[in-house]
């Protein structure tokens, strides 16, 4: 397996949204421009998360201030502004929800971070942040939401049949739904079957499927390179999905490596974790709960861990570096890693009969 070909897929999609990132950046003090170029170490990703979030806090000062964005005095930004936008962030509602600990912590610890770098540039004396902190986050009380097997067959025949937007009935069994129906089966196959995060998921070319021998390669986070064993009824699906594909690329000259396209204003081009995620939603609407990309891999860990009590092995197939991440599964004999990977498809794989 060649690496390079490995690693083009997070290499599209990081300078893609490099682009985006700094493209959004012309409207704010320069200043913003060089705090995001000395993050050079960060992932695309991470740097985009900073400066969305700086950005949010930046919107509200000059509406504070009555000034436009380009025209704010980062020195001027205190300690009572920001203890105040804080306290109205925490009072805030997204689609009806409190904003959760965790984007209020990230938001706290890249502005913290953003005044640090204008005190180093000279910009400001003191960081307006201090005594501002961060929530708590207490990551081993929550509550894990996954699918049930027969809410993941239910998923599926939803994909199949274009049944599952219960809120646009007009999604039922049109062109649309027809077209995608097997990249959608494989998208979500992959997620249930593997446990890997949506990012990885998306970064995957054609070239990482070693057809053969039924070896998927990705970057997991942290660089870190995985082999992953594809099961006899995943490959079914990714098959059906793959000579789709081929068909709609014979029609067009455009040259796409990834495993995953989409159509945009006439073109195809490489999916994106929101599409990935808009999909889902659609796809889940008629069950009762909430389910995200990162659900899906709620699940997987779940039901591996279910069925072999094992916390490390668990850790070890969705790639934690750390065991207490893993916790939330909640130990025993340690399988064959080919052997577990069996497990879903032997629970899910009746679907693709």
């Amino acid at each position: 397996m060649n690496r390079k070909n490995t690693i083009t897929g997070r290499e599209e999609i990081y300078n893609k949204t490099e682009r985006v990132t700094e493209k959004n950046l012309i409207i704010y003090p320069q200043v913003l421009t060089d705090f995001y170029n000395s993050m050079f170490e960060k992932t695309a990703k991470t740097k985009q998360t900073y400066i969305y979030q700086i950005q949010c806090m930046l919107k509200a000062y000059a509406k504070f201030t009555g000034n436009t964005t380009g025209k704010i005095k980062i020195s001027e930004i205190d300690n009572d502004f920001l203890n105040a936008y804080f306290t109205r962030r925490r009072k805030d509602l997204v689609n009806g929800k409190p904003i959760s600990n965790d984007i209020i912590a990230v938001q706290i610890t890249a502005i913290r971070n953003f005044f640090a770098y204008c005190i180093e540039q000279g910009l400001v004396s003191k960081n307006p942040m201090d005594g501002i902190k961060r929530p708590p986050i207490h990551k081993g009380n929550k509550q894990i939401i996954y699918l049930e097997y027969d809410e993941i067959e239910k998923v599926l025949e939803n994909i199949e049949n274009g049944t599952g937007n219960i809120e646009n009935r007009k999604y039922k069994n049109t062109i649309y739904q027809k077209k995608w129906k097997n990249r959608d089966l494989c998208l979500i196959a992959i997620s249930l079957f593997t446990g890997i995060r949506v990012g990885s998921l998306v970064e995957i070319n054609i070239q990482n499927i070693d057809f053969e021998n039924q070896i998927l390669y990705i970057i997991q986070k942290g660089n870190k390179e995985m082999q992953i064993y594809l099961p006899d009824n995943l490959m079914q699906y990714i098959h059906r999905w793959v000579k789709d594909r081929e068909e709609l690329l014979k029609k067009t000259d455009e040259k796409i490596d990834a495993l995953f396209i989409t159509q945009h204003k006439g073109r195809y081009n490489r999916i994106s974790e929101n599409t990935v995620g808009h999909m889902l939603k659609k796809n889940t609407s008629n069950l009762n709960k909430h389910i995200t990309p990162h659900k899906l891999r709620h699940t997987f860990g779940t039901h591996i861990y279910q069925e072999t009590g094992d916390i490390y092995l668990v850790a070890n197939l969705l790639g934690h570096a750390n065991i207490q991440t893993t916790a939330i599964y909640a130990h025993k004999d340690k399988q064959n890693t080919k052997e577990v990977m069996e497990i879903m498809g032997n629970k899910i794989g009746n679907f693709t009969d």
